[in-house]
């Protein structure tokens, strides 16, 4: 069977932007970062995190949409994803979300959380359930992470048998909050994950590569019996 030629990418001129910071005094009136996209039916949801200029830090929000190019609406709902508890394992800051749904009505949120009392590259992933991409989200691990140190979730996909989850770890290995892709395998959405021990599966590029300082996001599918990884470096 021939298989389909690959198709570039065209970027899109606009409307840009598509989300923009609240206003004054909203959760997320200071900087916002892309984490997710997922579409159920058909409505479109855009997960991001976002920090206010009060000085609390990352927070989990959303935006719906009948289409990619919008228009994006803030649901009330917002922020849907919120910090833990003072001495939680995520009291500081809870990103990088992604959305995966098993079934007709189970929605899960893999993200990365932070304490107070760890590092600045000291993060681990944390998993919220819901009925609905909105919520209510239910943190499932909130006595102790989902998988302990493992960076900032990229992303993560179903296939032969396992769910395979491709993060950013060690964070700031390589360079200035970038570092290598670090990969972790289970048989189910809640776990136990485990890390792949042989180290990182995917490292900078060779000197004077437009990657050679790191990696930061990314993205994995899986279709035609390969894994494609799409990356930011």
């Amino acid at each position: 069977m021939q298989k389909k030629p690959f198709k570039q990418f065209i970027q899109i001129p606009g409307p840009n932007p598509i989300i923009v910071p609240g206003d004054e005094g909203e959760w997320d009136d200071h900087l916002l970062e892309a984490c997710d996209i997922f579409k159920d039916g058909e409505t479109y949801y855009f997960y991001y995190h976002a920090t206010s200029k009060n000085g609390r830090s990352y927070e989990v929000g959303v935006a719906t949409a009948p289409h990619p190019m919008g228009p994006w609406t803030k649901p009330a709902e917002n922020p849907v994803l919120t910090l833990g508890a003072d001495g939680a394992w995520d009291d500081y800051a809870v990103a990088c979300a992604l959305i995966h749904k098993e079934g007709l009505d189970a929605y899960y949120m893999y993200y990365s959380g932070k304490s107070k009392s760890t590092g600045p590259g000291d993060w681990s992933v944390g998993l919220a359930k819901a009925p609905h991409p909105l919520g209510p989200w239910k943190k499932i691990s909130l006595d102790a992470p989902l998988i302990d140190g493992f960076g900032y979730v990229g992303g993560m996909v179903n296939a032969l048998g396992k769910y395979w989850m491709y993060n950013e770890h060690p964070i700031s290995s390589t360079g200035d909050d970038y570092g290598t892709m670090s990969l972790a395998t289970a048989y189910a959405p809640e776990g136990p994950w485990t890390i792949h021990d042989e180290g990182p599966i995917l490292g900078p590029g060779e000197w004077g590569a437009w990657d050679d300082g790191g990696f930061s996001e990314s993205k994995v599918f899986y279709r035609d019996g390969i894994f494609h990884l799409f990356y930011g470096g």
